[in-house]
This record gives structure tokens, C-alpha cells and sequence, in this order.
């Protein structure tokens, strides 16, 4: 499809300590793993054309260890986030940007492509609308696979919708890929 959009959702890599939770660097292994998702993005999907990342010092970290260079808004929502909240910040995205990664934390990372997936499976199987919450889609085993998203890990969708009809629409979970360790 010409109008496919591609959202790559990708949790930190491997972080340590620090006194506060905002400021918690890479480890070396964290370093490696972003370095190899970002191999991956490259080899697997291509080009990407926007990018947002939590303000957190390790999301920063992973992003710019996968040497992806894109445009790249920072968002303070995406720490701590809900699903409500990183899908507000995709909706403010170019429709021009075709391939979007966000970088981000759990649960909220995983969450978002749970609940994106789920509502397209919805969709595809003829149940959307208002009771939506009562029916349970039809089971996807990739779905699975976001239960234990650990650090490093992330997941691709594609979708159809405009970034600002995404939480009504849905995006198909294409698939996840978890560090090689």
C-alpha cells in the first residue's frame, strides 16, 4: 500500500543506576543492544523519517546508540507514559512521516502496541465500535510475545491511518524482536 505507515516502537536498552530514575545511563551490554536494534531497523524496515524519544537520559542513550538520524522531538509525555499519552504525541507527528520510531519505556512501550494490535485484530475480525471493550479478538501469537518486552525489545506495525486516527484504527503488529542475548 502506498499510504502504509510504519510505527517502531522501541523500549531503552539496558540502563543502571543513578540517584534519580531520569538519569540512568546505558550499561556497556544496554550500548551493544541499541546498537544491534538499530542494525535491525535499518536491515528490516528501512529508513526512518521522524523520531520521538522520552526526555530520560537512557532512552537519549539507546536513540543515539542505534544511529538512526532523523528528525527527533523530545517529549516529556513519553516518560512515565500511558498509551493515551504516547498515542497524543504520535497524533502530533507530519502525516508526512511515513516510518516513525519512539522511544520509550515499559509499560507504556509494549502497551501502546498491545493496544494498537488489539484494536486492528478487532477490526479485521468486523467488531469494532462502542462495545469493543467487551469482545476479545481473535488471539494473535505475536501478542505474546510484548508480555515480557524486556529492554532493547521492540515491536513494528503498520497501519493505513493518518497518526491522528491511529487510536480508533489501529496499526497490524508486523512483529517483535527481542535483544540477542
Amino acid at each position: 500500500m502506498a499510504n502504509t505507515r510504519t510505527l517502531i516502537l522501541l523500549r531503552h536498552a539496558a540502563a543502571g543506576n543513578a540517584p534519580r530514575d531520569h538519569d540512568r545511563p546505558l550499561t556497556d551490554g544496554g550500548n551493544r543492544d541499541a546498537a544491534a536494534a538499530g542494525d535491525w531497523i535499518r536491515h528490516n524496515v528501512g529508513s526512518v523519517d521522524a523520531v520521538l524519544c522520552s526526555t530520560a537520559v537512557r532512552t537519549r542513550q539507546t536513540l543515539a546508540a542505534t544511529g538512526i538520524q532523523a528528525p527527533t522531538t523530545f517529549a516529556d509525555e513519553l516518560y512515565g507514559g500511558d498509551v493515551d499519552d504516547i498515542l497524543g504525541q504520535v497524533a502530533l507527528l507530519p502525516e508526512s512521516a511515513q516510518t516513525v520510531l519512539v522511544v520509550g519505556h515499559a509499560p507504556g512501550i509494549p502497551s501502546v502496541a498491545y493496544e494498537l494490535a488489539t484494536v486492528a485484530d478487532l477490526a479485521a475480525d468486523g467488531r469494532s465500535g462502542p462495545d469493543t471493550d467487551e469482545v476479545e479478538p481473535t488471539p494473535n501469537p505475536e501478542l505474546q510475545s510484548l508480555r515480557s518486552f524486556s529492554a532493547s525489545a521492540l515491536a513494528v506495525l503498520n497501519t493505513d491511518a493518518t497518526w491522528m486516527q491511529l487510536p480508533q484504527r489501529g496499526a497490524g503488529l508486523v512483529t517483535v524482536r527481542h535483544p540477542d542475548r
